[in-house]
């Protein structure tokens, strides 16, 4: 069985490829996102690190079973609003 891998961050790539330089606006399509908040300083948060982990663990999981469907992909990199 041949799996068409997916590469998202090419498909959306107006939403992941932003500036620090520069702000810009961008319009993103309507898209499911995995999302955790969270506050205080990350460097020195122990729930920070906690919830990364969390973050990749899911990510990873829901990668590995649309896989077991037949469908594979390259995801978007890990963004975090802290």
């Amino acid at each position: 069985m041949s799996i068409t891998k997916i590469d998202l961050r090419k498909r959306y790539r107006e939403i992941n490829r932003v500036s620090a330089a520069t702000f810009s606006e961008t319009l993103a399509p309507p898209l499911t996102f995995v999302k955790i908040n969270g506050e205080g300083a990350p460097k020195t948060a122990g729930a920070y690190r906690m919830i990364v982990a969390w973050l990749y663990g899911a990510s990873y999981a829901m990668k590995f079973a649309t896989k077991a469907l037949g469908r594979d992909y390259v995801g978007p990199s890990l963004e975090a609003l802290w």
